[in-house]
């Protein structure tokens, strides 16, 4: 007995369907694509400012600021930002925080 032979998707290719299974679009996709290159073309630029141009312990806690800024967006627009305050949560996050990590 043969078994049918699936039928090739005309144009889709394997990034397409791995876009559709992450539940994004193409534009989604290279709009971070670009943004990845751009952040890593300006990451020694800073890098090196901030190492030559600002004491160290400030530079850190602009970066880690900031880290915390774009997360607390990027969280509150897929909405995810609410799971934060759930108690079953809460106190793991709480000694995460206090531990510095």
């Amino acid at each position: 007995m043969q078994h049918p032979q699936p039928k090739p998707d005309a144009g889709i290719t394997n990034g397409d369907r791995a876009v559709k299974a992450a539940g994004g679009t193409r534009g989604g996709a290279i709009a971070m694509a670009i943004a990845a290159t751009i952040i890593a073309a300006l990451q020694p630029v800073v890098m090196r400012y901030g190492a030559l141009n600002i004491d160290p312990l400030w530079f850190c806690t602009i970066a880690v600021t900031a880290a915390g800024i774009c997360a607390a967006l990027l969280l509150g627009y897929t909405g995810e930002l609410k799971l934060l305050i759930r108690r079953e949560y809460l106190a793991r996050l709480i000694l995460l925080s206090i531990t510095g990590t």
